[in-house]
């Protein structure tokens, strides 16, 4: 939190407007109800939600200084679908979704729009990490995706590029779901 703020107050006198913020925390430790202590959970909390709420907290009277500011929260599939072995992402990353859908309400009249992304399995460090890269847990992996393959980095970049940007700007409250078709529910 600490940090947060004494960035923006050294770059805060340079800065006459924010347009957009893209808030995306690293991952919560992987692990189960039965192997993951409290610390864990305090951890797991203070990065997922609370590094989300210290940041748009510290730079919303920034972006009210823009005439359309847009802010994205960068979650996961979790929040629609949980992941075996994935607790803490599955408990806490939803929690950024209600504050998103809460602050779409809140901010509108300021005319910051607020949506959240949420990928599937994107061919990242972590994802590799999660995979422990296992050839058969990624060919696993990729059967269960419609499109045979998880996404790319270069394929989620600009999702989130679009969603901050003016030319998206009637989305307000939306999570929008990258995953390749991986999620098949309804709502």
């Amino acid at each position: 939190q600490e940090d947060i703020k004494r960035l923006l107050k050294n770059i805060g006198s340079e800065i006459l407007r924010l347009d957009g913020l893209f808030v995306n925390a690293g991952g919560p430790p992987s692990g189960t109800f039965s192997n993951l202590s409290d610390d864990d959970w305090k951890k797991a909390i203070d990065l997922t939600l609370m590094s989300a709420v210290w940041l748009t907290r510290e730079t919303i009277p920034f972006l009210k200084m823009s005439d359309s500011s847009s802010i994205l929260y960068s979650t996961s599939i979790s929040v629609k679908q949980p992941i075996n072995n994935l607790l803490l992402s599955n408990t806490i990353r939803p929690a950024v979704i209600g504050m998103m859908r809460t602050l779409a309400t809140e901010l509108a009249p300021d005319y910051i729009r607020v949506n959240a992304v949420c990928p599937g399995y994107i061919h990242t460090e972590r994802v590799e990490e999660l995979m422990s890269a296992s050839e058969s847990a990624v060919e696993s992996l990729n059967a269960r995706i419609p499109l045979g393959r998880m996404g790319k980095t270069e394929e989620f970049g600009p999702v989130c590029a679009f969603l901050l940007s003016p030319i998206s700007s009637y989305i307000h409250g939306a999570l929008l779901l990258v995953d390749g078709g991986l999620y098949q529910g309804m709502m």
